[in-house]
């Protein structure tokens, strides 16, 4: 699975894991935080890394309760208290981010088994969660049959149940600010909307008609007031800032580092202001992917630095203070890094984010 979702059902079966959403953890391990750059070198990752220390995560246990954590509290090091996901066998939950323990359970559509049984359209299942800046809403995608995508917005304690009525959006996938409750929602459309409102809200704003094959490479600059998207097409970073007169286009700068057997997904601003996407290149022999993540200029669009990340991850984004990355690997180990720190919060997930 990666941040640029496929929609069809037998993608989804590409991507099923070992049945049962296993939240064990493994220990923490040394790894690169790529600093800011002000300039257009590409440092090595060792030479522009800050020194990385080694955690022990604690050990993590299946636990079922019903309380739900939320944005209530970090821990001592500024991350979120929890971190949404969905498990390999399509659960979306809420998961204590010291522990590893699930707190909160939103529910399930269809599960590994039933879509492995030959049916020749498969159910939707859930494939991603997130929640807005104050923790209030949660949203959740399903794709892929028989609908081609569907966003469900939760109050923060909230449960998937099978009347979907006004509590449903079309959409494939859901980047939330990090100030503010307006979340960007991509289908075959892109539109802002507060997601308090609801799908039944007024001020919902379209800002880019797809094509249909999504939009893989979107975000927020870490104050809210614009939008970066790379138009793949144009190979351009686009940037949208909002106004009296709602989001106007004011930018667009070309990214011209990203070849043709490459693919960026995923986009969120870190603190420093600088744009970060994870960048997948396609083996033309058909072997392994290989996925670097990747620091560039809203500005310049100019490649700043490079990090390693596990091939095939898919890109969770930033926390709200804009410091800690999360990702999810093809091997489902939910990853965190930032301020000189990784680790693996958990295993036997699909997705995460903040």
């Amino acid at each position: 699975m990666t941040t640029t979702q496929c929609r069809t059902a037998a993608c989804l079966l590409l991507v099923v894991a070992a049945c049962g959403g296993s939240n064990t953890s493994v220990p923490e391990t040394s790894s690169p935080t790529i600093a800011d750059s002000t300039t257009s070198e590409v440092p090595s990752a060792t030479g522009a890394d800050a020194p990385s220390t080694t955690e022990q995560s604690p050990a993590t246990s299946s636990a079922t309760t019903t309380s739900t954590i939320l944005l209530a509290a970090t821990l001592d090091d500024g991350r979120p208290a929890t971190f949404m996901a969905v498990t390999d066998d399509y659960e979306a939950v809420e998961v204590d981010t010291a522990t590893g323990d699930i707190v909160h359970r939103f529910g399930q559509r269809a599960d590994a088994a039933s879509l492995a049984s030959g049916d020749e359209i498969a159910p939707n299942v859930v494939d991603g969660i997130w929640r807005s800046a104050s923790g209030d809403v949660v949203l959740i995608s399903e794709c892929c049959e028989p609908a081609a995508g569907r966003i469900t917005f939760l109050s923060g304690g909230g449960t998937l149940d099978t009347d979907y009525g006004e509590s449903a959006w079309n959409g494939w996938w859901v980047v939330p600010s990090a100030n503010s409750d307006d979340v960007i929602i991509t289908g075959y459309y892109t539109q802002v909307i507060d997601a308090t409102e609801g799908p039944g809200g007024a001020g919902a704003v379209t800002i880019l008609e797809n094509d249909g094959s999504g939009v893989g490479a979107i975000g927020w600059s870490p104050d809210g007031s614009s939008i970066y998207w790379y138009d793949e097409s144009a190979a351009e970073l686009v940037t949208w800032v909002d106004s009296d007169a709602g989001f106007m286009v004011t930018s667009r700068v070309p990214i011209d580092w990203v070849g043709p057997d490459q693919h960026l997904s995923g986009l969120d601003a870190r603190a420093g202001g600088n744009v970060v996407s994870f960048l997948t290149r396609s083996a033309a022999d058909g072997g392994p992917l290989e996925t670097n993540g990747v620091v560039y200029s809203p500005v310049t669009g100019e490649l700043l630095a490079e990090f390693p990340v596990p091939a095939g991850s898919s890109f969770g984004g930033y926390d709200p203070s804009a410091r800690f990355v999360i990702y999810t690997t093809l091997a489902g180990a939910v990853t965190y890094q930032g301020l000189g720190k990784t680790g693996v919060l958990g295993e036997g997930y699909l997705f995460a984010s903040w």
